[in-house]
């Protein structure tokens, strides 16, 4: 099996209530707090999209206890059959190619989803996570914080799986460059059980028209 995507698809069937559980056995404050500030600056009853959104808890959920429309994209049947029953709407898609109309969506949030892509691939996700969201809509994400372009496969919790990123730098140029203007970065290490880890953490306002080439 050589394609990356379907690499990350099997790998989070496989999972299934496991991946759930494993991430909810440690704290993730930067997560709790990036989520629930957005979750309080949107209108009552905004589209939100959870790009990668696994099994649905605890970022979806929490959105939709705050009274957002939340739908969770997904390539993994196991982690979307979770998200439906903790209430979102589901749709099994790629990140880079999303069923969902243009501008549609009030907020996006795609935490620890892009990273599973191709490093080549992330710039054409960011575009279309912007091509789905409403000028002045907001961005939540995770990116690589490595200091040098990462792309292979791994295996992480019992399964294969692909790891991709760029450093800081080359990420702001890619959301610059999809449409997004950066409101706020920070570089957060996540205390996982078997290590810890460093994200990029990203927030950013949909610009009404990209940035000229």
């Amino acid at each position: 099996m050589d394609d990356p995507a379907r690499i990350v698809e099997v790998g989070y069937d496989a999972l299934g209530e496991g991946y759930r559980d494993w991430a909810a056995s440690f704290d993730d404050p930067t997560r709790e707090a990036w989520v629930g500030q957005l979750a309080r600056t949107l209108p009552d009853g905004s589209f939100v999209l959870d790009a990668g959104c696994g099994p649905g808890s605890p970022t979806g959920a929490a959105l939709m206890a705050a009274g957002h429309f939340v739908v969770g994209i997904d390539r993994s049947t196991a982690q979307l059959g979770l998200a439906r029953a903790e209430g979102l709407g589901v749709l099994r898609n790629d990140l880079v190619r999303i069923a969902i109309a243009t501008a549609r969506c009030d907020a996006v949030v795609a935490l620890y989803s892009l990273t599973h892509l191709v490093a080549e691939r992330q710039p054409v996700a960011l575009a279309e996570l912007a091509r789905v969201t409403r000028p002045g809509g907001h961005l939540v994400a995770t990116l690589s914080a490595g200091s040098e372009r990462s792309d292979g496969p791994d295996h992480w919790l019992g399964v294969d799986t692909w790891f991709g990123g760029h450093p800081p730098a080359a990420n702001r140029r890619m959301l610059d460059d999809a449409g997004w203007q950066l409101d706020r970065d920070e570089i957060v290490t996540l205390h996982e059980p078997d290590g810890d880890t460093r994200f990029h953490w990203i927030r950013a306002t949909r610009r009404s028209s990209r940035a000229p080439s």
